[in-house]
């Protein structure tokens, strides 16, 4: 059986100045938030914070400046977290590696659903055009 955990944080919890929070997913087995947002600034980005409401290295998965962060989706056993963008590019990013790498994939529109299976064996992706 699958175990289950809270996390609360004794503070809002922040994006940059200036920015719109347009995506959230928690990790079901970590203590971990990704926050994807937007600012005119960075343009779209994903911040990932730990079980003390910390900010990890946002250098880790780079800003996008032009395009926003349309889902997000963690792995369910590992710190593997999915991210699709609105002009349907995905990326993975592995955080005991601290490594973001581009998946090669063939949409052409917003991505609108990123969902691994049971135990992350497989993972499907949707965009707007179906």
């Amino acid at each position: 059986m699958p175990v289950k955990m809270s996390l609360f944080f004794d503070r809002a919890v922040n994006t940059s100045e200036g920015s719109i929070n347009v995506n959230i997913a928690w990790h079901e087995k970590y203590p971990l938030l990704a926050i994807g947002a937007y600012s005119e600034e960075k343009g779209g980005y994903v911040c990932i914070y730990d079980d003390d409401g910390e900010v990890k290295d946002e250098r880790s998965i780079p800003p996008h400046s032009t395009a926003q962060v349309t889902c997000l989706s963690w792995h369910p056993e590992k710190k593997i977290l999915i991210v699709g963008w609105e002009n349907g590019e995905i990326y993975l990013f592995v955080d005991s590696k601290s490594q973001c790498l581009k998946v090669d994939t063939l949409h052409q529109s917003a991505v609108t659903m990123l969902k691994w299976s049971t135990r992350g064996s497989r993972l499907i992706s949707t965009d707007k055009n179906g």
